[in-house]
């Protein structure tokens, strides 16, 4: 079959498959337990049992490891009017990172929380050496296998889009029959969590380390300052194209209309799921990585800087400003911890 008929046998298979997945993840979801963090992401359900157990949470923030090792409770409660906990959870991008966000909101530990930050990353396409972990595939239930689908870059890239599209089919099947293996990520076993503080986890960077960490802090050390200018020219780039002299602040920048309206749409819904809550939801933007930015314009032109802010110009970027505040290229030490925690509070308690 050529890669142009590809998109329409899709279609026509995930119209079956779809409705399969509906009624037998009606039937076997109860059973099986399969779109429930606890089973799938047991340090998620741990973290969320965290907080439920601390009537005093009124702030919780939703990520990556950008957001578990960046963002201190400590700081953050001192610098805001809420007590924080953070629920940052390793290598958890869109779709899981919205599935764990309304995991949240329709758990205890959403009860007396009045604010919600969920820091946003690039959509991920699935990998096929993940498909069968539980991790990546507990979220595919129908909907959330659906506007996957329809956010792969079909216009531009078929034969990838393609290719995809039976990774999330076949991840999707796998986890329904329960053909899948527990979490593919646990945290290393040399790595100290004596530090850690309401999911706040630390990044000495003295404590020896066996995984993907590692070698991120090697490869940072083998030019620290060049990657750090780069951060930092970065920044810059952004400030510009925010500053609204550019005519286009998206200028030169790939935004997928399939990508970005996946993520406005999937916003849309987890704002309103936190507003029946009576929970305020903000979204965080750090990393200028892939579709971030554009997403980031769209969605500040939707809600405005008050649940749209950003950390990814220079007013947020001092941490940029030195070695000694980075663990790697992308995470923070915990001084650059304290300035990313004060940054982030800044932006939810702006001076009067």
């Amino acid at each position: 079959m050529s890669f142009s008929a590809g998109p329409v046998a899709l279609l026509r298979r995930c119209c079956g498959v779809l409705a399969i997945l509906v009624i037998a993840g009606w039937i076997a979801n109860p059973i099986t337990g399969v779109h429930r963090p606890a089973r799938a992401v047991p340090t998620f359900a741990a973290l969320l049992q965290e907080a439920a157990a601390r009537d005093s949470t009124s702030a919780v923030v939703i990520g990556s490891s950008v957001v578990r090792h960046h963002f201190r409770t400590d700081v953050l409660d001192a610098e805001t009017d809420w007590v924080w906990h953070n629920l940052g959870l390793s290598a958890s991008f869109p779709p899981e990172s919205y599935a764990l966000a309304e995991a949240f909101l329709n758990s205890p530990a959403a009860e007396g929380v009045e604010l919600m930050v969920l820091d946003l990353l690039p959509f991920e396409q699935p990998h096929p050496e993940n498909a069968r972990h539980l991790r990546r595939t507990w979220y595919l239930n129908g909907n959330a296998l659906g506007a996957s689908l329809r956010a792969l870059p079909w216009s531009t890239d078929v034969e990838r889009a393609w290719a995809s599209g039976q990774t999330f089919l076949s991840s999707a099947i796998a986890r329904l029959f329960g053909w899948t293996r527990t979490e593919a990520w646990s945290p290393a076993p040399s790595a100290s969590l004596s530090g850690r503080q309401r999911g706040w986890t630390p990044l000495d960077t003295l404590v020896p380390r066996t995984d993907a960490l590692h070698w991120a802090r090697q490869d940072f050390l083998v030019g620290p300052e060049e990657r750090l200018a780069g951060l930092r020219a970065e920044a810059r780039d952004f400030d510009f194209r925010a500053s609204g002299v550019a005519p286009d602040p998206c200028i030169h920048w790939t935004c997928p209309p399939a990508e970005v309206g996946y993520h406005l749409e999937r916003m849309a819904a987890i704002r309103e799921a936190a507003s029946e809550r009576g929970i305020r939801c903000v979204f965080l933007f750090q990393m200028l990585w892939g579709t971030n930015g554009c997403v980031y314009f769209d969605a500040l032109h939707r809600w405005g800087p008050a649940d749209v802010i950003e950390l990814m110009g220079t007013a947020g970027a001092g941490p940029h400003a030195s070695r000694a505040h980075h663990y790697d290229a992308t995470h923070l030490t915990p001084s650059g911890a304290t300035l990313a925690s004060r940054a982030l509070a800044l932006q939810l308690s702006p001076a009067p």
